[in-house]
């Protein structure tokens, strides 16, 4: 609907969104003018997968495996770490046993793949898998330690509680995960306090691999929060109608821009507020603080209207049946031009197109559009000088 149609999307930010919300490297960010993440390296983490290997962890009587449904979960999961991070993983039931020693991310997604040597079967036991986690997770440097665990919660003992303070003392986090109806949560809510961790409800065990991610991204997620000054860069099409500096927010998702990304409001640190690209024909726009709750001065400022109004317009205006749409890709060494021609509500099928570029130094040279796609042409300018840059396209 954006790219084909022209259909407008209004993005905003909140809690359950860009990472939190599990956009990343999903077809909703490839829209999008914003990656969910953050433009520095963030924390690197060291994660242990624990998973119970326990007999009620094997197939029920509806057939479902919960062993093998934690697998295909720690194997999806394992793709979102990044180069800086390190895993290990364990299996118990009664007893732990150490399938991948902590490694880095990379080795470990290639290990991780390979066939376990486990089945499950025996009873439960937390606190020695616990145990041998921990040891795993003090051998490592990283700034965040996290532990994800997978059981069914039927524990035959529960962690004392020299366990629980050894695991806050190393600033450990817990992220447990209760697979099946059936699950015991109260015992998990014991095992991990809320200042601690997270405890999560599986009641469907088909869902573990994508509640397994976004119990990940929830953590790792960037949230900056605070009384935060908001800086214009690039104006909005309505930029004439707001008389007034711009309020503070209270939290937003941090972000880094795409590469054909214009930002339009930023953070006082430099991160995206407010940013702006097209996809195909449509408009998109994206909010990092959301409209509500972590705008609350923007809620009471006397160009509220203004903004709310101005937004919604921008992108729900952009759509038509026919169009030319076009965008400059700053890319290191080249400028790349990417031209979407609709007609009448389909890509049109014009087979050529020249681009007239007036560089920063005053200089003019005309460059022929390649057809790529139906709809889609480009060209490319080598060696780019810093400056402004004019683009006429005609096709």
């Amino acid at each position: 609907a954006v790219r084909d149609a022209g259909t407008g999307l209004l993005v905003l930010g909140g809690a359950r969104s860009f990472a939190a919300g599990s956009y990343r490297n999903s077809r909703l960010e490839s829209l999008l003018p914003l990656l969910s993440r953050p433009s520095g390296l963030g924390d690197a983490m060291a994660i242990a997968f624990v998973v119970d290997k326990s007999g009620s962890m094997g197939a029920s009587s509806a057939g479902v495996d919960r062993f093998r449904v934690a697998q295909r979960a720690v194997i999806e999961t394992a793709t979102m770490l990044t180069d800086r991070d390190s895993a290990t993983l364990i299996a118990f039931d009664a007893e732990p046993r150490t399938l991948l020693p902590l490694q880095g991310a990379k080795a470990f997604r290639e290990a991780v793949v390979k066939p376990w040597p486990a089945q499950p079967k025996g009873g439960t036991r937390l606190a020695p898998a616990l145990e041998a986690a921990l040891a795993q997770l003090d051998s490592t440097s990283a700034q965040r330690r996290i532990i994800v665990l997978v059981t069914d919660g039927f524990v035959d003992q529960q962690p004392d509680a020299a366990l629980a303070a050894r695991l806050t003392d190393a600033r450990i986090e817990l992220i447990a995960f209760g697979v099946g109806p059936d699950s015991d949560m109260a015992s998990l809510a014991r095992l991990v306090p809320p200042e601690r961790g997270t405890t999560l409800h599986v009641a469907e065990a088909a869902e573990l691999p994508r509640m397994m991610r976004q119990g990940l991204e929830n953590r790792r997620a960037p949230i900056e929060r605070g009384r935060i000054a908001v800086r214009a860069k690039a104006p909005f099409p309505f930029q004439s109608s707001i008389k007034t500096a711009w309020p503070t927010v209270a939290a937003y998702d941090v972000t880094t821009p795409a590469p054909r990304a214009l930002v339009h409001l930023e953070s006082e640190r430099g991160d995206p507020l407010i940013a702006s690209a097209r996809s195909g024909l449509g408009q998109v726009v994206a909010v990092t603080s959301g409209l509500g709750a972590w705008t609350p001065d923007w809620l009471r400022w006397q160009d509220w209207p203004t903004l709310a109004g101005g937004l919604v317009e921008w992108v729900s205006s952009s759509g038509s049946a026919g169009g030319l749409s076009v965008a400059a890709i700053d890319l290191p060494r080249i400028l790349r031009v990417d031209v979407d021609v609709a007609s009448d509500g389909r890509w049109s099928d014009a087979a050529s197109g020249r681009v007239r570029v007036q560089h920063p130094s005053g200089r003019v040279t005309d460059l022929p559009l390649e057809m790529s796609a139906a709809g889609r042409m480009s060209a490319e300018i080598d060696d780019p000088e810093d400056g402004l840059y004019t683009l006429s396209v005609s096709a």
